[in-house]
């Protein structure tokens, strides 16, 4: 053998040695049972496992075992549970506690006439434990086990039947709070099991039930109870162990009937709206119809926190902090015709809004106005003409078809459904002036005339309700086929407004009040964002967009499915860039598919390079810079990615998956005469919700299930292929390789290659310190990420399940009986 090859069989043997010796995890183990559940102690520094009968308790870094527990004749059906550091597991003849850290027993006890096999559900309070065993409930201590008291609930049958709860503990207030047979309510002390407080014909709503509505709520400090019953609701002080009011309500089962507010709730009945402030437990009612409610808000007015409700032809404002009614307009008071639409700000104590009425397919159609009204007071200061008019509007049945539901969580103004009144209209303020802006994909039409056309410009004066300035005008037509995707929102710049449509664009000096151009005919697309920079007006039009289906897995080793199909595809796309000054279209660029596919998060702001004058985007073959100048419209370079080793980016195929722990399946047993009936439902929070819930508004599909355990896991899809501009980088991630790309001439800084394959891939690439991760075609891969340059590899299984040390220097996988760790720290 010449010695040149020698030396080169010598060189590669060293290397893949090397990489070889990194491919060993730091630590690995088969503890030889299957594991079923984990859990990190001490912030992260100690892993526990269990299957239930056998437990192992791990250093989180090292893998050192620091001991193995069986527990012998494990009852399935008992308890396993961990709680702080104590592990709680039932037998055939008893409940046992051991030290989590330990393996060591502190307790075990059986209790007179209780089966572990009963057991149902547990819930604690310190060192007070509550475990429920059918209808038996016990008081124990957690520190010795001992049995403290003894109660027996029967359930509500009828809550529990059709999917409610009947046990809740109340941790500020040191109280369990239960719904009994015969539609009792009792408040019973922790500790002691004692009864402190009965309530009667706490029936809950049978309506609300059916239709998964809420019925309860707590405030902050859970002092302050309100239940929704059959044809009531009561408000309890579990303070002072006493009902402070029931009133008379009945509900509509079409809306959540309990909306939270920044001092209690408010709970919307048929023909009464009460409110409960969380500090005092005062109570508000006012005469209205939930069905009659268009639109609310919480305005805080100086130290005042004001609810304001647009109701059908009425507006009322309720005064939170003290909880009492400030005003209610007057039954047929013509002032309030319609229903508060948008509620724009706060001027002084007046508020400022837009107020609309529709009156049907008449010639008088939907109008929208201005008002002021005095926040305390309900005094109207003005109400200004018609600003925006459309023959359409939006009728009841239409509303009541689609109904939207009340939620605090993404806290809309305007849950109803009456938010949709035919069109769209901005509201801006400029100088102290407001400025109102619309553009309509829908036939509008001159307030005042009644002719179109209608899309246009309306500046107010909001002290005096003044038009100052109005121009109507035609911008889009799309009667004959109106898109899906909604109308481009219109664009303020500097003292400039922009009113972008499929054809016509018309900009205007908010400054001067006047229009300065108005071009025709040239856009030729349905535009979707704007921009404008150095003079130069940037539209993008064109939108393609698809329906992502997750499908959870049908088996504990299985995996997740992905559908994906088209919802909409409004073509040409691509760019158009105009004169700001003199609306004369500058260039105009047409691309294959919407640049947004493969570019997660594309926007024009967010990919616009102001140093390179460049708008960076993908497809599925290319990696573009498209020169943004008055004389641009060119391309500085174009990444061919077959061409450049990365591989293209098939759209359909680039949906990556990621999983939380979001929640437990926890159940409760009722019993009657001759019946036994187990009732479960879901519990959610924690890290893992939080992330989930975060993650759920970026993602493309969601879905949960119930995994291992009883653990309900919270799954999302997202873009795995894409490239992404990033400061002076462009990250990328085609089916060939990942690339690391200088965005000032496309050129690769480094590429590392791969077999991509959405089938294959068992942890989808994500960062973390200086490293990349992901699992493809069971190979665990770690990169560099400054370099590219693989650190380590190991073969792993078809389905194991990937988790996060909680500070995320370690990564953990678990296949069946065999669990690895495997270190991210920062390179040195």
């Amino acid at each position: 053998m010449k010695r040149a090859q020698v030396f080169f069989i010598s060189l590669l043997a060293l290397s893949l040695a090397s990489i070889s010796a990194a491919q060993v995890p730091k630590w690995k183990l088969d503890v030889g049972e299957q594991i079923k559940d984990y859990s990190f102690l001490q912030d992260g520094k100690f892993l526990f496992l269990t299957n239930y009968e056998y437990s192992w308790l791990f250093n989180a870094e090292t893998g050192d075992k620091v001991y193995e527990l069986r527990v012998k004749n494990f009852e399935e059906k008992g308890v396993h549970r961990l709680i702080g550091e104590k592990f709680l597991i039932g037998t055939d003849d008893d409940l046992q506690c051991y030290d989590a850290l330990t393996g060591k027993l502190i307790w075990k006890q059986a209790y007179n006439n209780v089966g572990q096999d009963d057991f149902t559900d547990l819930d604690w309070l310190g060192d007070a434990l509550v475990v429920s065993y059918g209808k038996d409930h016990l008081g124990i201590d957690l520190t010795t086990g001992k049995e403290l008291w003894r109660a027996k609930f029967k359930y509500n049958g009828d809550v529990g039947e059709k999917g409610g709860w009947n046990f809740k503990k109340l941790d500020s207030q040191n109280l369990l709070l239960v719904l009994m047979d015969d539609n009792m309510m009792g408040l019973f002390q922790f500790a002691d099991g004692k009864q402190v407080f009965s309530g009667r014909d706490y029936e809950i709503n049978g309506g609300l039930l059916k239709k998964g509505r809420r019925y309860f709520y707590a405030s902050p400090n859970q002092r302050f109870l309100v239940f929704l019953l059959d044809d009531a609701m009561a408000v309890v002080d579990a303070a002072e162990k006493k009902e402070l009011k029931r009133i008379p309500m009945k509900y509509d089962n079409d809306f959540e009937p309990i909306l939270e507010t920044p001092h209690g709730c408010a709970v919307l009945g048929k023909e009464n709206i009460v409110f409960v402030n969380d500090s005092t437990g005062a109570i508000a009612e006012v005469k209205a119809d939930v069905g009659d409610f268009r639109t609310y808000k919480v305005v805080k007015v100086g130290n005042t926190d004001i609810f304001f409700a647009g109701i059908e032809d009425a507006m009322f404002a309720i005064d939170l902090t003290a909880g009492k009614v400030l005003w209610q307009s007057k039954e047929k008071d013509p002032t309030f015709e319609g229903y508060a639409h948008h509620y724009i700000k706060m001027d002084g104590d007046n508020l400022i809004l837009t107020y609309t009425r529709g009156s049907g397919y008449s010639d008088d159609g939907t109008n929208v106005h201005v008002m002021s009204i005095n926040a305390f007071t309900g005094k109207v200061n003005y109400r200004t003409p018609a600003i925006f008019n459309s023959r359409l509007y939006i009728p009841t049945w239409q509303r009541s078809a689609a109904k939207f539901l009340m939620t605090t969580i993404a806290g809309k103004e305007n849950p109803f459904g009456y938010e949709n009144i035919g069109f769209r209209y901005t509201t801006d303020e400029y100088q102290g002036n407001l400025v109102f802006g619309l553009v309509s994909k829908y036939l509008l039409r001159n307030p005042d005339t009644k002719e179109e056309p209608g899309d246009g410009v309306v500046i107010v004066d909001p002290k005096t309700g003044q038009i100052l300035f109005k121009d109507y005008i035609h911008v889009s037509d799309y009667s004959s086929s109106p898109p899906k995707i909604s109308e481009m929102a219109p664009l303020i710049v500097g003292d400039r407004m922009f009113l972008i449509g499929d054809e016509d664009i018309a900009a205007y000096d908010l400054s001067a009040k006047k229009r300065i151009w108005y071009s025709e005919k040239l856009l030729k697309g349905i535009p979707c964002e704007a921009m404008a920079v150095d003079g130069v007006l940037y539209v993008k039009f064109g939108k393609h967009k698809f329906n992502v289906n997750l499908q959870p897995p049908k088996g504990l080793f299985s995996s997740l499915g992905i559908s994906v199909n088209s919802d909409y595809d409004e073509d040409p796309y691509g760019f158009a860039a105009y004169d700001a000054n003199t609306g004369k279209q500058l260039w105009r660029v047409e691309t294959k598919v919407d640049p947004g596919f493969l570019t997660p998060g594309f926007s024009l702001a967010n990919n616009y390079d102001s140093t390179g004058k460049r708008l960076y985007f993908a497809d599925e073959e290319n990696i573009y810079a498209l020169q943004m100048r008055g004389d641009g419209g060119k391309y500085d370079y174009v990444v061919n990615l077959d061409k450049n080793n990365i591989g293209e980016m098939p759209f359909k195929k680039t949906y990556a998956i990621q999983e939380w722990p979001i929640g437990k399946r926890v159940s409760a047993t009722e019993y009657g005469y001759g019946y036994k009936e187990t009732t479960s439902w879901n519990k959610f929070g924690g890290a893992g919700f939080d992330k989930f819930i975060s993650d759920v508004e970026e993602a493309d599909a969601t879905c949960s299930y119930k995994g291992w355990g009883a653990t309900i896991w919270g799954a999302t899809a997202k873009k795995t292929l894409r490239a992404v501009y990033v400061d002076s980088y462009i990250f990328a991630i085609g089916s060939g390789a990942i690339a690391l790309l200088n965005a000032s001439d496309g050129k690769a800084i480094w590429t590392h290659k791969w077999d991509y394959n959405p089938g294959d891939l068992q942890y989808v690439p994500k960062i973390f310190n200086d490293k990349i991760v992901y699992c493809l075609d069971r190979q665990l891969t770690c990169v560099d990420l400054a370099k590219g340059e693989t650190l380590w590899q190991n073969k792993e299984a078809k389905q194991p399940l990937f988790f996060n040390s909680p500070n995320e220097k370690f990564l953990y996988v678990i296949d069946e009986e065999q669990i690895r760790g495997y270190e991210l720290e920062k390179q040195k």
